[in-house]
């Protein structure tokens, strides 16, 4: 392995992070030629790119970019400073490509909901048909996985693959409420006689694409997908001729939403079956705001729990963490209600909370949870919340962070 620090590897090392035609990221690109150009004294075989840092190494295939591990402590120590599309989230957590597409694994998909950067690795894996046959045929039959309740994801982890529309389908249902679920199916079922075939589900997958600027091709938006993928294989069969209902479209979404939001309680729970106060705060205030403005926070949560309890922090069950998730999902409902009491503009106590959220949820957050949030976002200790503030941090944690028109087109669909 061979490093080089040439300013030409630097454009060679730009190229390769374009290898998908159809998903140029304008603003990497940019950015990583903009470093590429400047070459002239880096650090032995490293690049910056997009604010990532990058290694590159020469060998027979060129150069090829390798996300380091010092790359990914960077990003845990300021993941907020990354403010990517999806377009380019897709782009960087996707670790394969066939037919000059890149495609996400299922654990591709998972990484890019709950990390702040892919798992270290050397370009993406090309991809031969037969791969594909092969990773196809260990998916699990859908009544089967779907009564069970398995993690779909996690239990194929690299077996799979999933496309960019489909990845565009998958965070926008991650945030739906329940409630929600019925009218996502009827979007689906265009020709209303309670059933999705795959045909429909391949034509609503494209809207996905044209919404997000992706695909133009009006033939490939009305036909059919020339490959199978993981998701069109388990909801519609090897062949592509089952038909899918709404009871099973709801556990499918009800489903994916608990599978990832175990892996990320799990990621900071360590084995056990509770998290701490603290935990919790750093999940809900994922992609809200910088390090900096984080610690902030946790700060005043710290200095509140000492102040009351010693420092001894209450425990939070996975239980109690995706009730508090599935109040966001109905963030918007929520956000009526206190429009109703004219309490938005306003600054809230727990009580108006608590009820604005059994209003809009129909079941009441647990009181610890409750005083958690204020603990956080009470920073005058007048007892009060902004509710504004609050919001909009929220709203932010539902869009992962995102900042790109794509977030109002594509969750505006379903």
């Amino acid at each position: 392995m061979a490093f080089t620090t040439t300013r030409t590897v630097g454009r060679q090392l730009l190229q390769n992070m374009r290898r998908a035609p159809r998903f140029q990221s304008r603003q990497i690109a940019t950015k990583a030629e903009q470093a590429g150009g400047r070459l002239g004294r880096p650090l032995a075989g490293v690049a910056v790119a997009s604010g990532l840092l990058i290694g590159y190494y020469v060998n027979r295939t060129g150069v090829q970019p390798v996300l380091t591990a010092y790359a990914a402590a960077k990003a845990k120590k300021a993941p907020r400073q990354l403010e990517l599309s999806r377009e380019e989230r897709f782009c960087m957590f996707a670790s394969l490509e066939y037919d000059g597409q890149a495609y996400m694994t299922p654990a591709d998909f998972l990484d890019s909901v709950v990390k702040s950067m892919p798992r270290p690795r050397v370009g993406r894996l090309k991809l031969q048909k037969s791969d594909i046959d092969d990773m196809l045929q260990v998916v699990p039959k859908r009544t089967a996985s779907l009564e069970t309740g398995a993690a779909l994801f996690t239990k194929l982890q690299h077996r799979g693959l999933i496309s960019y529309t489909e990845y565009l389908f998958l965070l926008c249902i991650l945030t739906r409420p329940q409630s929600n679920f019925k009218m996502a199916f009827n979007i689906f079922d265009t020709d209303g006689n309670q059933r999705v075939d795959r045909y429909e589900f391949q034509r609503i997958l494209n809207l996905f694409g044209k919404l997000a600027e992706r695909d133009k091709d009006e033939t490939t938006a009305m036909g059919m997908p020339e490959l199978d993928t993981t998701l069109t294989t388990y909801l519609f069969g090897p062949k592509g001729k089952l038909l899918l209902k709404y009871n099973d479209f709801y556990k499918f979404i009800d489903n994916l939403q608990t599978e990832v939001l175990e892996m990320e309680f799990n990621e900071v729970a360590k084995g056990k079956n509770i998290i701490s106060e603290e935990a919790f705060a750093r999940i809900i205030l994922r992609y809200t705001c910088e390090h900096n403005v984080e610690e902030e926070f946790l700060n005043r949560l710290r200095k509140k729990i000492m102040e009351e309890r010693n420092g001894i922090q209450q425990e939070i069950s996975f239980r109690e963490f995706k009730q508090f998730c599935q109040f966001l999902n109905n963030l918007d409902a929520f956000v009526a209600a206190m429009r109703l009491y004219s309490f938005t503009d306003y600054a809230v106590t727990q009580t108006e909370f608590a009820r604005a959220v059994k209003i809009s949820t129909g079941f009441l957050l647990e009181d610890h949870i409750v005083d958690t949030v204020f603990k956080l976002f009470d920073d005058n200790g007048d007892g009060f919340i902004s509710n504004d503030e609050f919001i909009a941090r929220m709203k932010d944690r539902l869009h992962m962070g995102f900042r790109d028109i794509t977030v109002v087109k594509v969750d505006t669909l379903l």
